[in-house]
């Protein structure tokens, strides 16, 4: 059996000693990382709210439920079945890989075909290709999402910690370079795929395991059911939190001071 193939295997076993100690590291990581996550925030926002009109960013507020939704949908919950599971073979993580991939791909088209709805509900044509262009972010985002569980299934969090701040790094430094250019929306879009792409390249350097080519192997019935529930409060959480958003651009999205309240 190759190391990747036994790192797989393998998975989250840990003697009590490597448990307590990558327990304490991760936690120091994490808490680190929130930190540097709250900063890079403000001063991407900061540099952000001069250079792009509020109406831009509800135009963006306006897509962003839609989008989070089915991408909520897109996972089904697997990478978190994928970090739960005592024991996963690599066959099993590659049917996990391929699947997450062909439902991202799904609601990827999803999210394009309902940008004209949306624009016809919110009386704001303008809201249609904004969703078009955040359709595949559900795609990318699914191309990193395994090797994301794999790193917090095996609690190496501090690299885990370190790829999302160096996504969110770039990715603000991005948007801000397009919102000088004067791109309006489409720098805040800018900002999400350069974000997530640069995460989807630093997991998959740091974390060695590859999918094998798609094909039948060992069932994973039950890890759908798992990620399925799992998908469903994680959907329920979402639509709580989005709510707001939907009934404002719903009520008041046709006009710039709405798009602005947002």
């Amino acid at each position: 059996m190759s190391d990747r193939q036994h790192s797989a295997r393998r998975g989250a076993q840990f003697s009590s000693d490597e448990l307590r100690h990558a327990v304490r590291g991760g936690t120091r990581a994490v808490i680190v990382a929130q930190i540097a996550s709250q900063l890079i925030s403000l001063l991407v926002l900061a540099a952000l709210y001069r250079l792009i009109e509020p109406a831009d960013f509800g135009l963006l507020g306006m897509a962003v439920p839609l989008v989070l939704l089915l991408r909520t949908c897109a996972t089904l919950g697997l990478n978190a079945a994928a970090v739960q599971r005592g024991q996963l073979s690599p066959e099993q993580l590659s049917s996990l890989f391929w699947i997450n991939l062909l439902i991202a791909a799904i609601t990827t088209a999803l999210i394009a075909a309902g940008g004209p709805l949306l624009a016809v509900l919110y009386q704001t044509p303008q809201v249609s290709p904004v969703c078009a262009s955040l359709a595949a972010t559900s795609l990318v985002t699914a191309l990193g999402a395994q090797h994301q569980a794999l790193l917090e299934r095996k609690l190496r969090l501090g690299r885990l910690s370190v790829c999302r701040l160096i996504g969110q790094a770039f990715g603000g430094a991005a948007g801000v370079a397009a919102a000088l250019a004067g791109w309006g929306v489409w720098a805040l879009i800018v900002q999400q795929y350069v974000e997530l792409l640069v995460i989807d390249a630093t997991v998959w350097l740091v974390e060695p395991w590859r999918p094998a080519a798609p094909w039948r192997g060992r069932p994973i019935g039950d890890l759908l059911l798992f990620g399925g529930y799992y998908s469903l409060s994680n959907l329920a959480f979402t639509l709580a939190q989005n709510l707001d958003k939907v009934l404002i651009a719903w009520l008041l999205g046709g006009t710039t001071e709405g798009r602005a309240m947002l």
